[in-house]
């Protein structure tokens, strides 16, 4: 038997926000007067959804000074998410980040920056965490949805240096692979009670 589920994705994941919202409300805010958080890979699905969240959670306390930026390769791509409503229309502003541009050009574009939240896919091929390195090495807490191994392990390589600086650091806080993965077990195991049939597959789409 197979079956299919379809999913939009409206929000980020439940682990991201809550993650989102720890650093915001016990760590940042209470010592923070105003706080800019930049989304890399804003212009993204993923992206979108958590600076739409973030828009969201600034909103609910009018006190709250929070400046959302949408980090990504060009401003035509950041065009291109707000016409298409990926990322709102106003209230937030574009930085222009490479990740392939070396280690100075990621410094120059999180200046300033209070988080800096890595949702720019794909990760698989990348290796070198420079992203976080970056962060660390500026004292900028960082969060990322990362599913890439040898990426999150490289990742958890800078662990100690993160403690020494105080840096706030939470590495592979999305849905995929592990929780999605147990979702789909779960789905399997209650198609097969409720039908009484095997299920060999399961296509998300």
């Amino acid at each position: 038997m197979t079956s299919s589920f379809s999913r939009r994705s409206r929000s980020p994941s439940t682990l991201l926000a809550a993650i989102l919202a720890a650093i915001l409300g016990t760590v940042l805010l209470p010592v923070c007067l105003a706080l800019n958080v930049l989304v890399v890979g804003g212009s993204g699905r993923v992206g979108g959804s958590t600076v739409r969240w973030l828009r969201k959670y600034a909103e609910r306390d009018p006190a709250l000074d929070l400046t959302v930026s949408v980090g990504c390769r060009t401003e035509a791509s950041y065009d291109k998410a707000k016409r298409a409503g990926v990322v709102p229309s106003s209230g937030v502003a574009f930085v222009p980040v490479d990740l392939d541009g070396g280690d100075e050009a990621l410094s120059d574009a999180i200046e300033g920056c209070g988080l800096v939240v890595h949702t720019a896919g794909p990760f698989q091929g990348r290796k070198d965490p420079s992203l976080l390195r970056c962060c660390v090495e500026k004292g900028i807490p960082y969060v990322d949805v990362c599913d890439e191994y040898e990426l999150a392990v490289a990742s958890k390589d800078l662990m100690d240096q993160a403690k020494k600086a105080g840096v706030a650091a939470v590495v592979s806080s999305g849905i995929w692979p592990g929780v999605s993965a147990l979702m789909a077990a779960e789905a399997k195991s209650q198609l097969e009670d409720q039908t009484g049939e095997g299920c060999d597959t399961l296509d998300f789409s």
